[in-house]
């Protein structure tokens, strides 16, 4: 026997298994704290490589998702051309509604260069309708009449087709030889088990991989057989070392709809590298929706019977099934606010999968047709809305404008839900809490807690009616971390809701109905150890429409450094850690740059409403009562008790004791207390003061017209 062959042969077939390791096309070549996927839809190549430069890069998002950049057909009904015309190829030229090859190419580096990842949307089970004829986005001819066809550009001929095999439509989807043999509404089923086809198609993807692209999502997988899958992907090249590592195989993601009692499932597609998980977004609405419970939600994923981790692509929602079809069933979209939002906020804190977030075009048609035969839409003239444009004739897609605050301006058609605040800081959280398990899980009806190992801790609760009010463990360092859900840190100060974490690394969590919360590492306040969490609470019966403020700090005849000429020498400095889910607005917006506990009234960079200036520091009405929406669980007292939650500087009190006084629309009258109520005994003030006497560490209440004052160590 000839040695040298056969070790050519064994070599051979060392290479080929090589490509069938999970850990080929499974892997997605960005760190590890860059997980996430956004598919910019029908966004223009441009208008994503300055995405990638002035926003992308300082997300937790590592790869985009984009429409495909195949030439497609061209044509407008009911004034306006289809998202679909892009899975309809009339040929493998990069000239697409979103651009030139170019201005592709020149997309791919831009984001490379800022470290985002460009993954294509490939549609290779198919080309145009049946019976059509005309030329694509790039000027080229095709026919596709059955036993006619011609594609010039590619090029394909009749014999690259599925007609001689089944020339009609898909009839029955639980017959696996007709999902893959015949045509997918009215298209072109091409010929994927020829050689020559799947050369084209491999050519196809190659030049793609060649300009620099990370991976692929395989359109309509399912209707292709995985044999012919393979035997394109043994053709592709590795990726372009100019760009990534050596010997690392394209990201493979198979979209393959399989919801259970599916003819074809989706594990004959797994050693392909991943496939889409429908089931996920399908499952994770149905928790939000209460058609499912949140408690049962801590083994999501492989012990739902899912595929394993490292075989799925997850999501809330893609292009398809927002409208209904591609699997459609009842998934959360951007329609859906904050319901939206919380099934998002779940995928990106929990670890199963690589996730993918939707950024999407605003869209009124239903778009129920796309169930329909091609055909039949086609004659009753159904369109579904395209991306928004310049309209007749050209159709230019239009970029995204951008408001103050960084979101997509929806008079510019764009939703760019990847540019909603609270999702741009749960992709920061994943990147945080990257490769940390699950711990300290707590689960209750509808309600779920756990931390991402030592780096983070979320809490989701979906009760219909009641805050969710326990102390859990979080696994974090004590200190004040910032909820990064309705805030982020700016220097010393959160600008939402401050999170106290205790010295045993729990906290008392207090989360309202339907609302969910982040902190981690990365939104941990840096403050001395001085600052000490201090509450005061004063009953004051007010109508509405009526603020109660807080003035106050130390006086000259306790605190010798009062006695400069400075007013700020008299103010103590204060992170405030008060709830930033309330309705109160007027709060909301005086509360913001609100970082010193003055006599002196409103703070020269403090928030104003309506063009109104605070007095103080703004106070919250607060109620005892679960169901109240102003409930607070640290107030046992009933209503009308108005409460200033913040953490103090006692470095910057008289000896651990600050004075102050309320206001509304009169100041608070002299109380001079020389007494107070802590616990049960009954503690003398260290001095007589005509304001009230605050402890600093502590939880302080008082009346605004009565002799009471009671302090409790927090």
């Amino acid at each position: 026997m000839d040695v040298i062959p056969l070790l050519y042969i064994l070599c051979h077939l060392l290479t080929v298994q090589s490509k069938q390791s999970p850990d080929c096309f499974d892997e997605l070549q960005v760190p590890s704290d860059q997980s996430v996927v956004v598919h910019l839809f029908e966004w223009r190549w441009d208008d994503i490589a300055a995405e990638c430069e002035n926003y992308l890069q300082y997300t937790g998002i590592g790869a985009v998702q984009v429409s495909p950049p195949n030439e497609h057909i061209v044509f407008e009904v009911n004034g306006d051309r289809s998202w679909w015309l892009r899975y309809q190829p009339v040929s493998y030229k990069l000239e697409s509604r979103s651009g030139t090859e170019e201005e592709f190419t020149d997309m791919i580096k831009r984001c490379h260069e800022v470290g985002i990842k460009i993954i294509v949307d490939a549609v290779i089970n198919h080309m145009t309708a049946a019976n059509m004829q005309g030329q694509g986005s790039g000027g080229s001819y095709y026919n596709s009449t059955p036993f006619k066809e011609f594609y010039s550009a590619v090029p394909y001929s009749a014999e690259d087709f599925n007609d001689d095999i089944c020339n009609r439509d898909i009839g029955n989807y639980n017959d696996p030889w007709e999902v893959r043999n015949c045509r997918l509404v009215s298209l072109m089923d091409l010929k994927l088990s020829r050689p020559e086809v799947q050369e084209k198609v491999a050519s196809y993807l190659n030049h793609l991989i060649d300009l620099g692209v990370a991976g692929f999502r395989i359109d309509a997988a399912k209707h292709m057989y995985p044999e012919d899958i393979w035997q394109i992907l043994k053709r592709l090249k590795k990726l372009n070392t100019d760009f990534f590592p050596p010997d690392k195989c394209p990201f493979i993601v198979n979209e393959v709809i399989d919801q259970g009692p599916e003819a074809i499932k989706g594990s004959e597609y797994t050693s392909l590298g991943r496939i889409t998980n429908f089931r996920y977004g399908l499952d994770l609405s149905a928790g939000v929706n209460h058609f499912k419970n949140f408690m049962h939600y801590g083994n999501f994923g492989e012990g739902w019977a899912y595929w394993a981790d490292h075989d799925v692509l997850v999501f809330v929602d893609n292009h398809d099934n927002q409208r209904g079809s591609g699997g459609g069933g009842s998934v959360l979209t951007y329609k859906d606010g904050d319901r939206y939002f919380m099934a998002v906020a779940f995928m990106l804190a929990w670890p199963y999968g690589i996730p993918r977030i939707m950024s999407s075009y605003y869209f009124n048609n239903h778009d129920e047709a796309k169930t329909q035969k091609y055909e039949i839409f086609m004659q009753h003239k159904l369109f579904f809305q395209g991306p928004p444009s310049t309209g007749s004739p050209y159709f230019i897609t239009n970029s995204p404008t951008f408001n103050s605050e960084g979101h997509c301006e929806q008079t510019s058609g764009w939703v760019c839900e990847h540019r909603w605040s609270t999702i741009r800081r749960m992709t920061l959280f994943r990147s945080e809490v990257a490769e940390q398990p699950v711990t300290d899980m707590i689960t209750e009806d509808n309600r779920i807690a756990f931390s991402r190992g030592r780096s983070g801790f979320f809490a989701l609760n979906n009760d219909g009616k009641y805050s969710w009010d326990r102390t859990v463990q979080t696994g974090l360092r004590p200190g004040v971390y910032c909820d990064m859900v309705t805030g982020e840190v700016v220097g010393q100060s959160c600008t939402g809701k401050s999170v106290v974490v205790k010295k045993d690394g729990t906290v008392n969590l207090f989360l309202r109905s339907r609302k969910v919360m982040a902190i981690s590492t990365a939104s941990m306040i840096s403050l001395p150890r001085s600052f000490k969490h201090t509450i005061v609470f004063i009953r004051k019966e007010t109508i509405y429409g009526q603020h109660v403020f807080l003035r106050g700090g130390v006086m000259k005849h306790t605190a010798p450094a009062c006695k400069s000429s400075n007013p700020a020498a008299c103010a103590i400095r204060i992170v405030r850690v008060d709830e930033t889910a309330t309705e109160d607005k007027a709060f909301k917006e005086w509360s913001k740059n609100d970082n010193y506990l003055n006599w002196f009234g409103t703070e020269p960079t403090q928030g104003e409403y309506e063009n109104k200036s605070a007095i103080g520091s703004p106070m919250l009405w607060t109620s005892d009562n679960n169901l109240d929406k102003s409930f607070n669980p640290y107030n046992k007292y009933g209503n009308h008790f108005w409460m200033f939650d913040v953490m103090m500087d006692c470095s910057k009190t008289a000896g651990g004791w600050f004075e102050f006084k309320a206001i509304t629309d009169d100041l608070q009258e002299s109380t001079k207390q020389a007494k107070c109520v802590e616990k049960s005994d009954v503690v003398k003030l260290p001095y007589e003061t005509e304001n009230n006497l605050g402890r600093c560490g502590y939880l302080n209440v008082y009346d605004f017209s009565q002799p009471f004052c009671k302090y409790q160590k927090i």
